[in-house]
């Protein structure tokens, strides 16, 4: 996750998403989870995979076991948005909790959090424009994810693991009271875990916000506006 909001040709080559490297993430999942869940976090060192690939001049290879069955399986972009909408949060809170029915319900809310973010992040840095796909409304995305994160309280574990799906939901929010929410969350982060990097990532989403007002068109290219190379996890 760490390579997500850092120019991809600016990166040393990522490791290589494979799913030997999948089962471990499964395994770390089922031991200590805090986090996004170990499949959509895998399905981000794919898209990293891919990012880097195109600044290299060479075609992707993702793992074929991981995208078996797969019914756009031909077309790497679209493989991955149905593996990320196809995502069930439900059954996998149920799987990964061994507790009560709140720990379920926050578990919910943060893969559903995660699920949507992916989502947003692999379609704004992946799919090209003349890529024939079915945009999901990234606006309601965002709105999905403010709305997830907000119903986890301040207290509970899970608030140290919301800044990168706050951040990405903040860049894709043009509604001056979802702005206003967005910083609500940064600020429940701050408060739960004093790590410096809210404040820059306050910063980051402000200037994108201040270019948006200003009417530049992007077309959702705000991850080429990043202004540097960040770590918002």
């Amino acid at each position: 996750m760490g390579t997500t909001l850092a120019t991809p040709y600016r990166i040393t080559q990522p490791m290589k998403p494979t799913v030997p490297i999948l089962h471990c993430l499964y395994r770390s999942e089922r031991m200590s989870f805090l986090g996004c869940p170990a499949e959509l976090l895998y399905i981000l060192m794919v898209v990293n995979w891919q990012c880097w690939s195109a600044s290299q001049g060479t075609p992707p290879s993702p793992d074929s076991e991981f995208f078996s069955g797969a019914p756009n399986s031909t077309n790497s972009e679209l493989t991955l948005i149905d593996r990320i909408q196809n995502f069930e949060t439900l059954a996998w809170a149920h799987k990964t909790s061994s507790s009560d029915s709140l720990d379920v319900s926050q578990r919910v809310h943060i893969a559903s959090a995660y699920k949507s973010a992916v989502l947003i992040y692999t379609i704004r840095v992946l799919c090209s424009p003349s890529l024939q796909i079915s945009q999901p409304n990234m606006a309601l995305l965002a709105s999905q994810i403010i709305t997830d994160l907000l119903a986890i309280p301040p207290q509970d574990p899970f608030v140290k693991c919301i800044l990168w799906p706050t951040f990405i939901a903040g860049a894709e929010t043009q509604e001056p009271a979802l702005r206003s929410l967005v910083c609500d969350l940064f600020q429940r982060f701050w408060s739960g875990i004093r790590y410096g990097n809210v404040s820059d990532a306050a910063q980051v989403l402000d200037r994108i916000w201040t270019r948006v007002d200003m009417g530049e068109a992007w077309n959702g290219g705000w991850t080429d506006h990043l202004g540097g190379d960040w770590l918002f996890v």
